[in-house]
């Protein structure tokens, strides 16, 4: 990370609003919700979203084309901080930062770090061949659809059964009878 980086201003999480179109707009909504009525258990952390223009630029000067879903979450937020799993998903200007790491794998794989699970060593990548996410714990891979789903797994993994929240237990009983995660757990 260059000197002069800055972390762009935050959000306040009470008065941000999901767009509902967004593919994410549940679970987020729902992680705002639980950090508002549990501040003691739950924090997250929102920035000053980037612009059409920001993307479009990232995109041109990086030769990646992210997917809507990515798109969305950066017009939304500009990187994000859930304290629940120490997830910190990057700034954009993070992520074409990371390009100039190199990484075990090489080139063979196009791979963009877009955060950690901070303490963990767990890196979160865009897979930019296959448009999936992928969460890589020292050498063991597993790989989301999107990020919806890895939003979804820190909410069931991480929060659920933690908290006691009629909303948050709803969320899990229609979660639980429609998705297998990618290591078989629902």
């Amino acid at each position: 990370m260059s000197d002069e980086y800055r972390m762009p201003a935050e959000q306040d999480p009470e008065t941000a609003v999901v767009p509902a179109h967004v593919e994410f707009s549940e679970e987020m909504n729902l992680l705002l919700h639980l950090a508002k009525n549990y501040p003691d258990e739950l924090t997250v952390s929102l920035y000053a979203p980037v612009s059409q223009a920001d993307i479009d630029s990232f995109e041109a000067q990086t030769q990646i084309r992210l997917t809507d879903e990515l798109k969305d979450f950066y017009l939304f937020t500009n990187g994000i901080m859930i304290s629940a799993a120490n997830l910190d998903l990057s700034t954009l200007s993070q992520v074409g930062e990371s390009l100039e790491e190199e990484w075990e794998w090489g080139d063979e794989k196009r791979r963009i770090l877009l955060g950690e699970m901070i303490g963990d060593g767990e890196l979160i990548f865009y897979d930019a061949d296959c448009g999936k996410i992928i969460a890589n714990d020292h050498g063991d891979e597993t790989e989301y659809s999107d990020l919806t789903m890895l939003f979804a797994e820190i909410i069931l993994d991480f929060i659920h059964g933690e908290i006691d929240d009629e909303q948050l237990d709803a969320y899990a009983d229609g979660f639980e009878t429609t998705v297998i995660f990618p290591d078989g757990n629902t």
